[in-house]
């Protein structure tokens, strides 16, 4: 559980940020990322994400990881779905329309 920075390999800027996060009440971790907003669409979110969750299964053994985001965050359910994440519900949490996503047994 926590967050990793993100730099690239040719500076020093911090660019994103990735890791397991607990989300609601109960916690429940899930899958966490993001990148600035002068690096988007460069491919930095997908590698983050896949990072994390490559971790979550060779690393830490986990069966699945979650994650979620707002319905409204097209860009985020893209890298989602490209990792394999499949859709298992919509509801709205916390006064948001969220979607709800997971990855489960292997690593990406």
């Amino acid at each position: 559980m926590g967050l990793w920075g993100v730099t690239p390999h040719y500076a020093p800027d911090l660019i994103g940020f990735g890791g397991l996060w607990p989300f609601r009440e109960p916690p429940e971790l899930e899958l966490v990322f993001g990148v600035a907003e002068h690096v988007w669409r460069q491919g930095y979110a997908t590698e983050i994400a896949r990072a994390v969750t490559t971790y979550c299964f060779t690393s830490l053994a986990m069966p699945a990881v979650r994650a979620s985001t707002d319905v409204a965050n097209v860009a985020s359910i893209r890298v989602l779905e490209k990792l394999g994440f499949r859709f298992v519900r919509r509801d709205v949490v916390g006064g948001l329309d969220t979607v709800f996503y997971e990855l489960a047994g292997h690593a990406v």
